[in-house]
């Protein structure tokens, strides 16, 4: 089983932090894993790297790119991930849609945040049709 998280970016903060040291634990334990980011630079960038783990940079041209899912897609088959572990509102809405119709399970981390406002929130009730799994590290969005 090979998994990936999906960052936004690798900057100081929490989700940040978290991707790291999950990434690295489960190194340790010999998984198979890597990261994936719209970012090409960060704290936590290189220490993954100095740490041995994979990380892919998906460019990020724009606010919304249709190109984006699809290149994110591609690096889902080419890389064979069993599992895209999503941080954020808008990697989960790239994520689970890159996933759509793969073997690759889509695990979406919510957070206390609105993005997009109304139709963000639609867009969200529409994917959770395509999303496996939710992790919840806030009370928001926990049903």
């Amino acid at each position: 089983m090979k998994i990936a998280f999906l960052i936004g970016q690798l900057s100081q903060g929490g989700s940040e932090k978290q991707v790291y040291l999950i990434s690295r634990a489960m190194k340790e334990l010999n998984v198979d894993v890597n990261v994936m980011t719209f970012s090409r630079d960060g704290i936590w960038y290189d220490r993954l790297i100095q740490a041995g783990i994979e990380v892919i940079h998906i460019p990020r041209e724009q606010s919304f790119s249709i190109s984006r899912i699809c290149k994110l897609r591609k690096t889902l088959i080419i890389h064979r991930i069993s599992v895209l572990y999503c941080f954020g509102s808008a990697e989960a809405f790239y994520g689970r849609l890159a996933c759509m119709r793969l073997p690759t399970k889509a695990v979406v981390c919510l957070r206390n945040e609105n993005w997009g406002g109304v139709p963000g929130i639609i867009v969200d009730k529409i994917l959770q049709y395509f999303t496996q799994y939710y992790i919840a590290n806030s009370h928001a969005g926990v049903d």
